[in-house]
């Protein structure tokens, strides 16, 4: 399920439920889980991760939020204070990011 998401820019919910031979409710719970947390949840990490990559690659803000599929900086910045408990600006320039291969 994870390597489908991670593949996908697109989530359609029926379609993977669909190719996991479940109904959209049992691939919800299944996901939850098997993954260890909701589905809207690895994909808002999902998201944020994208956004760290591109800030690191040399983007702006705007550029990161854009590229990781957020409706503006602003809900970036959001979603990463809700995620991590600071600003991306904040976070981003007093941590080392290393990415898990």
């Amino acid at each position: 399920m994870c390597a489908y998401l991670d593949r996908s820019d697109e989530v359609d919910l029926a379609r993977l439920a669909h190719e996991a031979g479940l109904s959209p409710r049992q691939m919800r719970h299944a996901f939850a889980r098997d993954v260890g947390l909701p589905m809207r949840a690895y994909l808002r990490w999902k998201r944020l991760r994208r956004a760290i990559a591109a800030v690191e690659g040399g983007a702006s803000l705007s550029a990161a939020a854009a590229a990781a599929g957020f409706a503006d900086s602003a809900h970036l910045s959001r979603v990463f204070r809700e995620q991590f408990g600071m600003t991306p600006t904040q976070g981003l320039s007093s941590i080392t990011w290393r990415t898990l291969d």
